[in-house]
């Protein structure tokens, strides 16, 4: 992958849009991304974070670790992880806590030593492994789990069992939520503050250099949706753009983050959301990605400036 301005994008099996009873479910094809190019013919997107997966709940744990959205097995089991590697795009799977499944929640922070093994046996044969899925890496949300010690234990193993064959990389809101002893296994964090402030983003990024990464390791995240519509974290495309061109100074950071390339979608960014004339798909889908990519091409944008404590 580049070692800047690199595009890391998660991919969503389904989108929830607009609010209940008239929710609408669109599902973006994961081989869509392979649709939009560079300049130079590559693909736009370096690394595809695949969602959909969480932990199990502890009563099946031991014998399925990890849980799947029906749409991202059917994914898995389609063959177009292999096209995307086939470009030179790498592909990790996202991991979260088990949420909402009935049972007793599980998470990154909530694995005992005794279920380490399991886990790392499941991740790298059935996750990673060439008889299973033979994906890049797994990607760290430590969220919709329980509370517990066993964060660094977990991340820590995991890391030292991929022997620097595998991506290991987190979503953060700070530099610091990464464990002090998996940091040397980790190979890059993305930053998930969202939100429409330029200076927040930025912050964002500065605290992960504050907490021991090197810049090219951080990327900056954008949530792309309906700023308008308020309540969502969303960051418009002008921020998005003034983000993409700014770097740390003397430095370059590793690039940027879109959250997520399933909801770049008209349908989705728009407001009022799920007009009909902008239903998904539409030609002007994946208009952050866009403005993320002409930025990296050299297209001129104005950078705020912040107060130097924001930054």
């Amino acid at each position: 992958m580049r070692s800047s301005n690199a595009l890391i994008a998660y991919w969503l099996p389904t989108v929830g849009i607009g609010k209940k009873p008239a929710i609408h479910y669109v599902h973006v094809p994961l081989t869509e991304v392979l649709n939009y190019r560079r300049a130079d013919g590559t693909p736009q997107v370096d690394v595809v974070n695949l969602g959909g997966c969480t932990f199990n709940v502890a009563e099946d744990f031991d014998t399925a670790p990890l849980w799947f959205d029906p749409v991202l097995q059917t994914t898995l089991q389609s063959g177009a992880v292999a096209q995307l590697q086939g470009a030179g795009i790498k592909v990790l799977l996202t991991i979260q806590g088990s949420g909402n499944l009935p049972g007793t929640p599980m998470g990154w922070e909530s694995v005992t030593p005794a279920q380490l093994p399991i886990l790392l046996d499941y991740i790298n044969n059935q996750i990673l492994g060439s008889d299973g899925y033979n994906l890049d890496g797994i990607d760290v949300d430590d969220e919709w789990g329980p509370s517990g010690p066993y964060l660094e234990p977990t991340m820590t193993a995991l890391g030292k069992s991929f022997n620097g064959q595998r991506m290991l990389t987190q979503a953060v809101t700070s530099g610091y939520e990464v464990p002090a002893d998996a940091k040397p296994y980790v190979s890059f964090v993305n930053t998930m503050v969202y939100g429409d402030d330029f200076c927040g983003l930025v912050s964002g990024y500065q605290s992960c250099l504050d907490a021991g990464f090197a810049p090219g390791q951080v990327t900056i995240g954008v949530n792309a949706g309906p700023v308008a519509q308020g309540g969502g974290g969303f960051t418009s495309v002008a921020t998005t753009e003034a983000a993409t061109a700014w770097q740390p100074d003397g430095a370059t950071k590793l690039g940027m983050m879109l959250w997520t390339f399933s909801q770049d979608i008209q349908q989705f960014t728009a407001n009022p959301q799920n007009q009909p004339d902008k239903l998904y798909p539409n030609a002007d889908d994946h208009s952050w990605q866009a403005a993320i990519i002409a930025v990296m091409q050299g297209e001129k944008v104005t950078i705020p400036t912040c107060e130097p404590e924001a930054c």
